[in-house]
């Protein structure tokens, strides 16, 4: 689960770093989003190129099967750690065949 805006988060001037609550194996882990944002932005690149698939190609596939919008520029910005909602998120998840629920669980866990 992400936290939204109006969540808690630490606030330096030179960025922002919210904390992501992953609730695995009944213990509570806490990770920097921003890692764990380039992690899975990373991933997205990755699966994207196996499909030989442009940010562009993949935008259009987006629209065609879920009936999303999301800009190829979008994507690459995604691709490089940043944060978009979590409807276009879980698209580009679905659609590259990403379990997030796997993706998650492979974070350590920390008692």
């Amino acid at each position: 689960m992400f936290l939204n805006k109006n969540s808690s988060f630490y606030d330096d001037k030179r960025y922002k770093i919210n904390i992501l609550l992953v609730g695995i194996r009944e213990a509570h882990t806490i990770f920097d989003t921003r890692a764990v944002n380039v992690l899975l932005g990373t991933t997205i690149q990755n699966k994207r190129k196996l499909r030989h698939l442009s940010t562009h190609e993949l935008s259009a596939e987006l629209f065609r099967v879920y009936g999303i919008s999301v800009s190829a520029m979008t994507i690459s910005r995604v691709e490089r750690g940043n944060v978009i909602s979590s409807d276009k998120l879980f698209a580009i998840a679905s659609f590259l065949e990403i379990n997030l629920t796997e993706f998650t669980s492979s974070f350590p866990t920390v008692k």
